[in-house]
């Protein structure tokens, strides 16, 4: 066989490379959970109807959107108001390497492991770009850092702000910063 040849590849022959995209998409699966359950406390919605909200949402930009909308309605002299923005914006920046790791085609070219850009005929002809075990690795690592960085910061917010499902507990909570207010006292 030619050494230079292209061809579609399963990463079979790179056991390393298929465990880091796996770890990559299941770390990626506890972002999209962390950020539905952040979506959960800002929209004041048990975590149940917010899931269904969350991914009703069809697309990560119009999650980001509706997840700052939901920021920007918090009080202005917030402490946490800008944290969950620089979170959302990391997020933003995140999901690029993750789908086209999940999603692009792989190729072998020669003993490279190459991935599908934009398909052309002859498969050679393919528009294609090399992903070293390294860059894969840091990817990984990046969102493993953003998602402990999440659930940390879900954590604080939520232990702060508690999401009242049963009423009678907002005397002992500390208030909603945000301008929609819990269900009123009877």
């Amino acid at each position: 066989m030619d050494r230079r040849s292209v061809q579609l590849y399963d990463l079979s022959g790179h056991p390393e490379y298929a465990a880091c995209v796996g770890e990559i998409v299941a770390v990626w699966s506890k972002i999209e959970l962390r950020l539905s359950l952040l979506f959960s406390l800002l929209l004041r919605a048990p975590p149940w109807t917010a899931w269904a909200a969350w991914f009703s949402l069809f697309n990560s930009k119009a999650r980001q959107d509706m997840m700052r909308a939901l920021v920007a309605e918090l009080q202005a002299e917030l402490p946490e108001k800008a944290e969950p923005i620089s979170i959302i914006n990391r997020v933003a920046k995140a999901p690029t390497a993750r789908h086209g790791y999940a999603h692009k085609p792989w190729l072998l070219v020669g003993e490279k492991v190459y991935q599908l850009d934009l398909p052309a005929m002859p498969l050679e002809a393919s528009r294609k770009h090399h992903i070293s075990l390294n860059m894969l690795q840091r990817d990984r690592d990046a969102l493993r850092k953003l998602e402990a960085d999440l659930n940390e910061f879900v954590q604080r917010f939520g232990n702060t702000y508690p999401m009242l499902l049963d009423w009678h507990l907002t005397r002992q909570s500390a208030p909603w910063p945000g301008r929609f207010t819990a269900r009123p006292e009877r």
